[in-house]
């Protein structure tokens, strides 16, 4: 029984090392960048739960996706690019969207918003473990630590 108990206790460690690896890499070293889109303005392009990738650009187009920090709001923002501006500010549209939010900005964004350029997506049950798998190891972890206390 000590046997197995040690192989799970090396898998749940090794798990933990692995995502937290991939947590830094992601976080600090990686030139692309994950982000939960948090609605669904973007629906049917991106849905609500969604993970998209993002980089860092210099340059911003008509009809690029990008992801921007709204002056309003305390959380990143993912939207298309609809239209350039006279002045160089862009108007920002979700495709999910009837029209823009002129309090999120949508009619005149500046580029010192922007974030970066959405590169790619996944299904958010597919990245999960990595953003939030170390959480929820160390919760089990701890169950299984007061539960042995518990027993005694």
């Amino acid at each position: 029984m000590k046997s197995r108990s040690r192989k799970i206790l090396i898998f749940v460690v090794l798990l933990i090392l692995i995502i937290a690896i991939a947590n830094v890499l992601f976080r600090f070293v990686l030139p692309i960048k994950p982000v939960r889109q948090v609605s669904a303005s973007m629906t049917p392009t991106y849905n609500k739960g969604d993970i998209l990738f993002y980089s860092h650009s210099d340059s911003y187009v008509v009809d690029d996706i990008i992801i921007y920090k709204p002056s309003t709001r305390p959380f990143n923002v993912a939207i298309r690019i609809i239209e350039e501006n006279p002045d160089g500010t862009f108007k920002v549209k979700g495709d999910g969207n009837p029209a823009t939010i002129p309090t999120l900005d949508q009619d005149n964004l500046g580029k010192e918003q922007i974030i970066g350029k959405v590169i790619g997506s996944t299904k958010g049950f597919v990245f999960y473990p990595l953003t939030y798998g170390i959480y929820l190891i160390i919760a089990l972890l701890l169950t299984k630590l007061v539960d042995s206390k518990l027993k005694k």
